[in-house]
């Protein structure tokens, strides 16, 4: 098994996306259609063409605004001011090395330890931090920490994760 170029697993991931997308998309249709049919089968024509323009208009909606959506979920705010400009430079650093553009840092009020790094692209991407892990790594730690969720951007793995969520959100209300 020959290894892989960079360019090849965002290729991949950007197959991945689309092909899970289209999957979840399709159980959704099913699950509306199915429902549909069992409690009120006269209205099937017209259940499947608008379950078809929800699900569609709500992938794309999850596309564009699935990083806001996780951002304002997790109560996240902007890295903003002199307590976080050591984050700010180090995700600046990184994003440099890496060759993507910098994303938007935030900081979740949270005392657990954990970070993510979300959007449709790197150039729409956000990378979060909680409270907990800011207080419990040190510097060198938290620059792993950093590397390994702009490593998700680079590679555009927050691509998938945004439609995935969204995706399952809406299975998860239906």
């Amino acid at each position: 098994m020959g290894s892989r170029s960079l360019h090849d697993e965002i290729s991949r991931n950007k197959r991945s996306s689309i092909i899970l997308a289209s999957i979840l998309s399709i159980i959704i249709i099913a699950l509306i259609f199915s429902f549909s049919y069992i409690f009120a089968p006269e209205y099937l024509y017209i259940v499947l063409p608008l379950s078809l323009v929800f699900v569609v208009g709500y992938s794309y909606s999850s596309w564009m605004y699935g990083d806001q959506v996780v951002i304002s979920a997790t109560g996240a705010v902007p890295a903003e001011g002199q307590e976080h400009i050591y984050l700010r430079d180090t995700v600046e650093g990184l994003s440099l090395a890496a060759g993507v553009p910098t994303p938007k840092v935030y900081v979740v009020p949270s005392d657990e330890i954990n970070a993510f790094a979300t959007g449709r692209d790197p150039e729409h991407a956000s990378v979060a931090v909680t409270r907990g892990l800011l207080n419990a790594l040190d510097r060198q730690e938290l620059e792993g920490v950093l590397a390994h969720e702009l490593s998700h951007v680079r590679n555009r793995d927050v691509t998938l994760m945004t439609l995935v969520a969204g995706l399952v959100g809406l299975a998860a209300i239906l």
